[in-house]
């Protein structure tokens, strides 16, 4: 297959990942070294009041998805697999241990494995000089070479999750963790208490240790990058959370010491907040664009929950539309 075919099969499985996710991600499917977690639940954003409401807006942005992966030749296999990712996609999230590259991906929703398997298999026929099968016991694992020599491995390990990893050891390990009824574990204990933050109610959600948020800076692009990644590398973890419904609830975490280091920061943040929404005002004054954003820090505030200093806040529904009526079109 021509590197630009390779870099469509690329673009499949992370088009599922752009594309995702009311069922939240189950952490089973996690590698033990994931430090970086991110899940869209496409489902309940879909379902979320605020998307209703706004029908018309929803319908030029499925228009616009279509019409970027319109030339996508590997879309028509999805097509043959029997999965409409505005239907059938629930969740999607993506790890990382750390380094540049993602080390698996979770997507949750509804397969038709017979239609799905006859689709892959086809694909796979059709490109056998980058895409292999293999199998672990009696699953079908589906082996896409990518460019700079990297390896996804793949299956559908049923009809309602399908998983990527970029070792094939790793896609074993988690075939058992799945069929395993204990709890999972992982390599970074603050990684484990940031994911209680996260909830299936949650549109959009992250947890991150500090120390694999300051590798992902080091050398990075842009201003003041390595002073960030040292003041990164300091935090336990940070964790952060939207929700649509007919409002916009979000939140951002910070991992502290302890749960009495984390209630006494929950505390004084809480009674600084008067001096943050003072400053947001003067801003405001100043812009009148920026009005919408006084409400936003009345609405904010800070507790715990165990070890984690939680920042929690909402965007009201005459707010967005105030957002909306004044964004370009």
């Amino acid at each position: 297959m021509k590197t630009w075919h390779r870099a469509w099969v690329a673009t499949l499985l992370m088009t599922l990942v752009a594309s995702a996710a009311a069922r939240g991600m189950d952490p089973k499917y996690l590698p033990p070294d994931t430090e970086i977690v991110f899940t869209v639940n496409w489902k309940q954003l879909l379902e979320s009041d605020l998307v209703k409401s706004n029908k018309q807006l929803v319908e030029k942005g499925k228009e616009a998805v279509k019409t970027q992966v319109g030339d996508n030749p590997l879309f028509k296999y999805l097509s043959k697999a029997g999965f409409d990712i505005f239907q059938d996609l629930q969740t999607i999230s993506i790890a990382n241990n750390g380094g540049k590259d993602p080390t698996a991906v979770v997507v949750e929703g509804s397969f038709n494995v017979k239609k799905f398997s006859r689709a892959a298999d086809d694909l796979a026929k059709e490109n056998a000089d980058s895409i292999k099968t293999s199998t672990i016991g009696d699953q079908t694992v589906y082996e896409f070479s990518l460019p700079e020599e990297k390896t996804i491995y793949a299956a559908l390990l049923n009809e309602k999750v399908l998983v990527a990893y970029l070792a094939k050891d790793e896609l074993e390990s988690a075939m058992k963790r799945a069929k395993a009824t204990k709890k999972p574990s992982f390599q970074k204990n603050e990684f484990a208490v940031l994911l209680s933050t996260m909830t299936p109610k949650q549109s959009f959600s992250f947890v991150a240790t500090g120390g694999a948020l300051s590798k992902l800076m080091q050398g990075a692009p842009v201003p003041n990058g390595d002073a960030a990644a040292a003041a990164l590398e300091k935090l336990d973890g940070l964790s952060g959370a939207v929700t649509v419904g007919r409002e916009i609830d979000f939140q951002f975490g910070v991992n502290a010491v302890d749960d009495a280091t984390a209630q006494k920061m929950a505390q004084d943040a809480q009674t600084a907040l008067p001096v943050i929404q003072f400053m947001v005002n003067q801003q405001a004054n100043r812009d009148q664009k920026l009005g919408f954003l006084v409400e936003v820090a009345q609405t904010l505030r800070v507790t715990s929950q165990g070890s984690n200093v939680l920042i929690r806040g909402k965007v009201s529904a005459e707010a967005i539309e105030k957002i909306m009526k004044s964004a370009p079109q």
